[in-house]
């Protein structure tokens, strides 16, 4: 498994910060997350099995937010090339977990109806795929700040994919990480 190394076993010293402690179940392999620790164990929010607090695995409280390695000029490039179509700078919006493209392909004078959302966690080097489509005017380049509705319902609805196909623990990483 992936970032192993950044995991560390639960100890009777490992607090829960209040934004909570990402936790990996032994029996399931599976985040969750944990505002409090009990004395001695803790149930699985999926599994639902009682495990001893030492059998966790927790990862470090520090986790900065999601990154975006390249610049957005960079992503237009990359964008530009899987989709054949020109891709510019100032149609990309990055929020959350999702990346926010306003295409005018179809429209004229600038009057965008729809933005493609993308998730988060794109390979370039595949050809890439629109995930869903949101309202011009409940998106970030309307709003300055996509709709919290849209966005919780756009989370919601790509999880749930994600755990229909059987990728439970990349849903999880979506929703936790």
């Amino acid at each position: 498994m992936e970032g192993m190394t950044m995991l560390k076993p639960v100890t009777k010293h490992t607090r829960a910060p209040q934004s909570g402690r990402r936790i990996l179940c032994p029996h399931c392999d599976r985040i969750g997350i944990v505002y409090h620790f009990a004395w001695c164990a803790v149930t699985c929010q999926h599994c639902k099995a009682i495990v001893e607090k030492e059998d966790w695995l927790a990862y470090p409280s520090n986790i900065e937010k999601r990154k975006v390695n390249a610049s957005k000029a960079k992503i237009a490039e990359l964008m530009s090339y899987n989709l054949y179509d020109d891709v510019f700078p100032k149609d990309l919006k990055i929020e959350g977990r999702w990346l926010f493209h306003r295409s005018n392909y179809g429209h004229y004078e600038n009057k965008y109806e729809t933005v493609d959302c993308y998730a988060f966690d794109l390979d370039f080097s595949n050809p890439i795929e629109c995930w869903s489509h949101i309202p011009f005017e409940k998106s970030a380049f309307r709003l300055g700040k996509t709709d919290p509705e849209t966005l919780k319902a756009l989370n919601d609805e790509y999880c749930n994919y994600l755990e229909e196909i059987g990728q439970e623990l990349m849903a999880d990483k979506f929703r936790h990480c």
